[in-house]
């Protein structure tokens, strides 16, 4: 198996081992204590590092529905610092205005020289909401648009997360209303009852001949069980499209189950009626969803089913599901994981008073540090950023009388 870029949980905690020549039976510090070093060193140094070089880390977007004559919105409690990168609003044709952040005494001035449109523009903050000026109306529809930097989630064993080892979704056939010439769509490929699998003499048969009409579609791609007159659709690809011209003769699964691999359970943490968090374990190990509620009848001994639109179309096999706040692989970027096993280090080596290996721990931290910057900065070097002066004479004339010439 090739080696992975990045450092999960249990692969951080065996290089700070490594690097501190920690005997493998000591007990001063169990993986627990080592990953809780991390988390602390990774919320109070790696990540404010990162920030500061504004290159668009940790951000993520979420959308809040306005609510009539709500003009108080909590900011995203997930948000670094209770602080937003920015506010926008967006109306129900899609379309998206930037809001102006002014100042909480200025208020007055811009609720009475405020004109009668329901679109909101200004906004001041106030402790952890941002509240909108003049007052929302009773008219008031479409989103507010948070951006903000997400904080990282905390690092549990490996053990403690759902792998994604494929997806599935049950076809249920009956006999009553099936009459040839009904169709199955699946990844493009249209199965056509009568012509491309037979109506058999019971619902089991029509699923049995269906079941093999799909396994020889694609078998790369997907393949079937059924038991009785149930057929389990196995893919890889989140995407893959499914669907019905007689929803009551082939009805799809309107949910979407994961499975994680044989060899593995769902964590015991992971339990109905608890939230969970859909994580990516390449590239940027971000959060693609989170605070997502499981169901009564979610679990199962080897896999989790979500409605559709919990399990984001970015979300790929080999990323992983956690228990709310939790996760396995640090979310910063993969070059920073051996910076951070470097300041784990540190801080057990300041935890049990060896003032000698502190010392070197620091200086190694201070030459990966100086090295950070040319990773994180300029992420696009062939094209600089463009830079809009919106609120200039001209830019602001052109906006109010349009183009000219």
């Amino acid at each position: 198996m090739a080696k992975k870029p990045y450092y999960t949980s249990n692969t951080l905690i065996e290089a700070v081992k490594r690097k501190m020549a920690m005997p493998i039976s000591q007990v001063t510090f169990l993986n627990e204590d080592i990953l809780a070093f991390a988390d602390e060193e990774m919320f109070l140094a790696q990540v404010p590092s990162i920030l500061q070089y504004h290159e668009e880390y940790l951000v993520y977007e979420q959308l809040v529905p306005m609510v009539p004559k709500q003009s108080k919105y909590a900011i995203p409690s997930r948000a670094i610092g209770m602080r937003i990168r920015d506010l926008f609003y967006r109306d129900l044709a899609g379309q998206l205005v930037q809001m102006s952040r002014i100042n909480p005494d200025d208020r007055s001035f811009f609720e009475v020289n405020s004109n009668t449109t329901p679109i909101p523009i200004h906004y001041y903050v106030q402790n952890n909401q941002i509240v909108i000026t003049p007052a929302v109306t009773q008219n008031s529809t479409g989103n507010l648009v948070f951006t903000y930097y997400m904080r990282p989630n905390s690092l549990v064993t490996d053990d403690q997360a759902a792998i994604c080892e494929k997806f599935s979704k049950d076809i249920t056939v009956s006999n009553l209303t099936l009459v040839a010439g009904n169709v199955l769509i699946i990844d493009g490929h249209t199965l056509t009852a009568g012509t491309d699998f037979a109506i058999g003499t019971s619902d089991a048969a029509t699923a049995s001949n269906l079941s093999n009409a799909i396994s020889l579609l694609d078998p790369l791609q997907f393949s079937t069980s059924n038991t009785s007159n149930i057929i389990t659709v196995f893919y890889k690809t989140r995407s893959l499209y499914v669907a019905s011209n007689n929803s009551a003769a082939l009805k799809v699964q309107s949910t979407i189950t994961i499975h994680i691999p044989s060899t593995d359970t769902i964590p015991s943490s992971i339990l109905p009626g608890t939230m969970v968090d859909i994580l990516q374990a390449e590239g940027g190990h971000s959060t693609l969803n989170f605070d997502v509620l499981l169901q009564a009848d979610a679990i199962s001994a080897s896999s989790l089913t979500f409605k559709e639109t919990d399990i984001p179309y970015d979300f790929v096999v080999g990323d992983y599901i956690c228990s709310q706040y939790q996760c396995i692989i640090p979310q910063v970027p993969t070059d920073l994981h051996n910076l951070l096993a470097e300041r784990t280090c540190a801080r057990i080596l300041e935890s049990l008073g060896d003032k000698e290996g502190l010392q070197a721990a620091n200086l190694k931290i201070n030459e990966l540090e100086q090295r950070q910057s040319t990773i994180l900065d300029s992420r696009v070097e062939g094209s600089p950023l463009k830079i809009l002066n919106r609120t200039g004479l001209l830019r602001s004339s052109r906006i109010r009388f349009g183009r000219r010439g």
